[in-house]
Order: structure tokens, then C-alpha cells, then sequence
């Protein structure tokens, strides 16, 4: 998105570097040149001489990955449960795919009910956690280069599909996918214009069933 906070830097135009080499989809508003962006990976007004509105959150891309190689997800989340006489070992583990991503708030949630008298039981866990309403919510506050592994074990009663689906969630301060502002200038010119950029990525639904 694009905001303009004075008119003299309304009527610019966006250099936008892709450097993502996997298979991904973007789009552009309809206000925007689209042939400029395809060509030359240029966000601008579509109409010559219009500016983009003041002080107003405009939208100019939306991106779209898929894809079906766990490789291409950002966190995978391995779940080994193991019934036994006393109710279920489970072993929860996480692992960073692309170690040049760092991710924050990290939160880990599993059912799991203590009903029955049996109660739950932590062995292992590489972050914090916290057990209530039927859920045990599993916190690493920072999954990076550094702490790119680790694991939760655990013993509670039920069978080996009580423990699904495990919710995950996390947010970054960088684009998933490497496209990023590298400059901004008057429109139709290589004058630059004073500019910054705010990165939010946030998990929408990421879940293991």
C-alpha cells in the first residue's frame, strides 16, 4: 500500500525489485500501469499527471504464492504422538525453512483436555507454555537463524488424533516473498523522493490437521 503525507510527493512513481525466483503471482490495482510494472517493475498512476490520493492507504499490489513442497513454508511443525498405558507422549517439534526469516510471537496451540483425571505433564519445552480451556499454547518469542529448531514433549490423555489440528501463528517484519521498495522518484523523471517503508506480516490460518 502507498500513503501520501504531502502533494509535492503525491505524483511519484514506486521501483519495486522482485528478486523472489519461485512461481509468484502478482497483481496490480486498476489504476495502475500495469505494463510499467511488468516491464519494469514500476508503480504508477495509469492515468499520466494524477498523483495518488493524500494521506489515504492506497493499495497498488496484491501478491500469491502456492504451492504443494513443504519446503516453500516458512515454519513446519512436526507432531509425533504415542498412546501408551498412562494416555499419549506427544512430541511437538518446529523447524525455520528459510533461515534468513525471523519470526516473532510464535504461538504453538494444541487440544489437549485433562479430562479424566489424568493430568498433563511437560517434560521438554524450548520456549514457554500455557495450558488452559483445553488448549496447551506453546510461546517462542523469536524463531530465527539462531533458534531455528526446537521442541515440546509432553504426556496428556487421549489417542494419537486428539492432538489435531495445531494451530500456529507468528508475524514478521519482512515480506514473505523477497519483493521489495528500492526507490522512489518523480513520475516520468530519476529524481528521488524522500520515502520509508513499513513491513507487517501476520499468519491469517496456518494449521496442521
Amino acid at each position: 500500500a502507498v500513503v501520501s503525507t504531502q502533494s509535492t510527493g503525491a505524483n511519484v512513481q514506486i521501483i519495486v525489485a522482485n528478486k523472489d525466483n519461485r512461481q509468484v503471482q502478482i497483481q496490480t490495482h486498476p489504476n495502475i500501469d500495469k505494463q510499467a510494472f511488468l516491464e519494469a517493475g514500476i508503480v504508477r498512476m495509469k492515468q499520466a499527471g494524477r498523483p495518488f490520493p493524500l494521506n489515504t492507504n492506497v493499495g497498488v499490489l496484491k501478491w500469491r504464492f502456492q504451492s504443494n513442497d513443504s519446503k516453500d513454508l516458512p515454519l513446519v511443525i512436526n507432531c509425533w504422538p504415542s498412546e501408551s498405558g498412562r494416555g499419549c507422549d506427544v512430541n511437538i517439534e518446529y523447524e525455520l525453512q528459510d533461515t534468513s526469516l525471523e519470526l516473532y510471537n510464535v504461538i504453538i496451540s494444541i487440544p489437549v483436555s485433562t479430562q479424566g483425571g489424568v493430568g498433563l505433564t511437560v517434560a521438554q519445552c524450548d520456549g514457554s507454555y500455557d495450558h488452559s480451556h483445553g488448549v496447551l499454547q506453546w510461546t517462542v518469542p523469536l524463531v530465527d537463524r539462531s533458534n531455528s529448531s526446537g521442541t515440546l514433549e509432553f504426556t496428556a490423555p487421549g489417542s494419537a488424533d486428539s492432538f489435531y489440528p495445531v494451530g500456529v501463528s507468528f508475524n514478521m517484519n519482512s515480506p514473505f516473498c523477497d519483493i521489495r521498495v528500492s526507490g522512489v522518484n518523480a513520475a516520468g523523471s530519476d529524481q528521488s523522493v524522500p520515502y520509508t517503508t513499513e513491513c507487517t506480516a501476520f499468519t491469517e490460518q496456518y494449521s496442521i490437521e
